[in-house]
């Protein structure tokens, strides 16, 4: 300040109208220990000063001042900020939202992994029951070979089923190593002309070992076919019934009697509906 004091440079650019005002000042000053008083500056600008003392006679000891103009932009400022957060929040929701998104596809993710797992699960363990049934097959096959190995004419009948079972094996064991057929837990049905009698004989073949190791007879009628070629997924009717007839040979004892009926019923437009049955003398099913 270029006055000698405080009070001087208020009253050199002050109380201009009022010359009774700055004895108010100077009174207020002597009786107040702090304040906030509005006066103008020496640029004639409109100021908010501030004072304060450490006590009683220690005169003035603190003082600052704020133009007024100041203190309203401030207010203009708190417009801005309060823009300036609502587009933040904005933002935090937007972010909020696109992470909800992101967690949502990841649980859509894990729940198809999830059942991708159990669909291979599933594949694989109805496979192994496929699987073993022709490895039994050709085992028992070896078997009987060996025990017959002066008699070149059965040796050759049992080098004939052990191809057979092969074949139906390596079948199997390809349609395993199908992956997407095992990511999906879908079958893909390969409709393909084969020979009915064949087919069934061929079954037979893959299931007579098991049943001379349990001393079990295989009776019925499955030699009469009207329709000797039927167009069809070899595949998967080898599977349906070579499962059916294990599962009679295992629930049945030793030396039971298994019964296996094959018939064709014509149907119109050259259509042929086989009709599998089996019967046995095991344990029986529950109702």
């Amino acid at each position: 300040m270029r006055s000698e004091n405080f009070i001087e440079y208020i009253r050199e650019y002050n109380f201009f109208d009022n010359f009774n005002g700055v004895d108010e000042f100077v009174e207020e000053l002597a009786n107040t220990q702090s304040g906030m008083l509005r006066y103008k500056d020496f640029r004639g600008d409109d100021c908010y000063w501030y004072y304060s003392s450490f006590g009683d006679g220690s005169g003035l000891d603190i003082l600052g001042y704020i133009k007024a103009d100041f203190l309203a932009d401030t207010h203009n400022n708190w417009t801005v900020v309060g823009v300036i957060c609502g587009i933040l929040l904005l933002l935090v929701l937007i972010d909020g939202h696109h992470i909800l998104h992101i967690n949502r596809s990841l649980r859509e993710s894990a729940k198809l992994a999830e059942q991708a797992s159990i669909a291979k699960t599933q594949f694989l363990s109805s496979m192994s029951h496929d699987i073993r049934t022709p490895m039994n097959a050709v085992i028992g096959m070896i078997e009987l070979a060996k025990r017959n190995s002066g008699d070149t004419e059965y040796v050759r009948e049992c080098l004939d089923k052990i191809s057979s079972a092969g074949n139906h094996l390596i079948t199997i064991v390809n349609d395993i190593l199908d992956i997407s057929k095992v990511e999906s837990g879908k079958m893909r049905l390969d409709p393909t002309a084969f020979a009915i009698d064949s087919f069934i004989n061929g079954i037979v073949d893959i299931i007579r070992p098991q049943m001379e190791t349990k001393n079990q007879e295989l009776y019925g009628n499955y030699s009469e076919f009207p329709v000797k070629y039927i167009v069809a997924d070899e595949l998967r009717l080898n599977q349906i019934y070579l499962n059916i007839l294990t599962n009679a040979i295992k629930y049945t004892d030793n030396g039971g009697r298994i019964t296996l009926n094959l018939t064709e019923q014509k149907l119109p437009e050259n259509m042929v509906r086989l009709i599998f049955s089996v019967s046995d003398n095991g344990i029986g099913m529950s109702e």
